[in-house]
């Protein structure tokens, strides 16, 4: 027996017949299946577990659009000029935001997080 994973849902069931599917395989399916929307994001970024960002950076983010300083440091970070005002524009026009995005993976590079700790942000954001 073996588990394989719905890429879609995230959901592991066991199977009988392969292809069987690792432990590693099974958890990239699951965050390649994740995202959250901008309220989302927003709502657990401010959460104590988390505090990527302050009830007032996230309402200000939320509202007129303003770049909370946790992701205004990600882009500053980006060296090439180019790369950085795409990736802001992308980051400003977002309505959702998947676990895997690459401003996801500089930020959680940028944070020092685990995936344990960004798979959990995301499943807990899910939920909302």
């Amino acid at each position: 027996m073996g588990k394989a994973v719905n890429v879609i849902t995230g959901e592991v069931t066991d199977v009988t017949e392969g292809p069987w599917q690792t432990e590693a395989e099974i958890a990239a399916a699951r965050r390649a299946a994740q995202g959250l929307t901008k309220l989302q994001l927003a709502i657990m970024a401010q959460r104590p577990a988390y505090g990527f960002m302050t009830a007032a950076e996230a309402e200000a983010w939320l509202g007129p659009g303003t770049i909370p300083p946790v992701a205004q440091g990600v882009l500053d970070g980006i060296a090439d000029a180019a790369a950085r005002s795409e990736a802001t524009l992308r980051f400003v026009g977002a309505t959702s935001f998947a676990r895997l995005d690459p401003f996801i993976l500089l930020l959680q590079s940028e944070l020092d997080l685990s995936d344990a700790t960004l798979d959990a942000f995301f499943t807990e954001g899910a939920a909302l």
